[in-house]
C-alpha cells in the first residue's frame, strides 16, 4: 500500500465531508470543519484512506483535534505518517506545543465493545502523558530530540545526531537483532 499524506485542498475537505460515514468516528453526522483549520490527509491510489485537524491556538500552540481512518486501514502506519507530517508542519511553524485529548475509554466498533487503542498509540510516536489531565498527551516540537543511552552510566544528556532523526524530527526506532 502507498499511501501519500499532504496538506489538504478544498476538494479534499469535500471528499471527507461526502465520505464521512466511511470513517471510524463515533458521531459523523456532527462533525464538521473551521476555517481555521489544518487539514492533512492521506491518501491511497487518489482515495483518502484518513485524516488529521490541527487547531491553532492563540498563545502560539496547537491542538491535534482530530486523527481519523476509513474503516479498515489502522494498525498499517498511516497515523503516523499523518501524525509526522503534522510535526513537520508544527516545527517549521515554530509551534510551542501540541496537545491531543485521547480518552482510555472503550468504543462501539462492529457491533463489539473495543478498547481505545489511542492510549498507545500515542505514547508509541513519543508524546507525553499531561501530568495535569490524565487524559491528555502533548509534544513539543523540537528539530533535535534530547536523548540519553541508558547502557551509559552519568552520561549528560545531548542531543541527538541528525542520522537518529527521522524528517520530521522524531527518533527513529532502533530493531534489536537476537
Amino acid at each position: 500500500m502507498s499511501v501519500k499524506v499532504s496538506e489538504a485542498k478544498p476538494e479534499d475537505i469535500h471528499s471527507i465531508k461526502s465520505e464521512i460515514t466511511q470513517f471510524n468516528m463515533p458521531h459523523p453526522k456532527d462533525y464538521f470543519f473551521l476555517k481555521s483549520d489544518i487539514v492533512f490527509v492521506a491518501k491511497n491510489n487518489q482515495k483518502i484512506v484518513g485524516f488529521l485537524v490541527l487547531l491553532p491556538e492563540m498563545n502560539g500552540s496547537y491542538e491535534l483535534e482530530s486523527l481519523f481512518l476509513r474503516l479498515g486501514h489502522d494498525r498499517k502506519g498511516i497515523g503516523s505518517k499523518l501524525v509526522g507530517k503534522a510535526n513537520s508542519f508544527l516545527i517549521q511553524n515554530k509551534a510551542r506545543m501540541v496537545h491531543v485529548a485521547a480518552g482510555n475509554g472503550r468504543y462501539l466498533e462492529k457491533g463489539k465493545i473495543v478498547k481505545n487503542r489511542a492510549d498507545g498509540f500515542y505514547r508509541r510516536i513519543n508524546y507525553e502523558r499531561d501530568r495535569a489531565s490524565p487524559n491528555r498527551f502533548v509534544w513539543f516540537p523540537k528539530p533535535n530530540k534530547r536523548i540519553r543511552n541508558p547502557k551509559v552510566r552519568n552520561q549528560k544528556v545531548g542531543l541527538a545526531p541528525q542520522n537518529l532523526l527521522n524528517p520530521d524530527g522524531m527518533l527513529k526506532r532502533r530493531i534489536r537483532r537476537r
